[in-house]
């Protein structure tokens, strides 16, 4: 048996509306449902790289939204251009 885990990524920018966002986490969930590993990106782009906090904020709402389902495996870490957070299944 391999022990190697799939990873799904998904980005998002920090400006996302809230109907397009409970979908993204919907579509987390069911990922996370499949054993498979989520790298959540939260890009940042042009002045909003000054507020790394809006991004900060983004994730740890995501991380609450998806409550018991999911534990953080990693993260959540300024990246080049965002936040990232890796997510496994509890």
């Amino acid at each position: 048996m391999s022990n190697n885990i799939k990873t799904k990524t998904l980005k998002v920018q920090s400006t996302i509306g809230s109907g397009d966002l409970d979908r993204k986490v919907s579509q987390v969930s069911k990922w996370l449902d499949k054993d498979l590993r989520v790298d959540f990106h939260v890009m940042l782009r042009g002045r909003l790289n000054d507020r790394p906090d809006m991004a900060l904020d983004l994730i740890n709402s995501i991380i609450a939204k998806l409550g018991e389902s999911a534990r953080v495996e990693a993260g959540p870490n300024s990246a080049d251009s965002g936040v990232r957070v890796i997510l496994r299944k509890k």
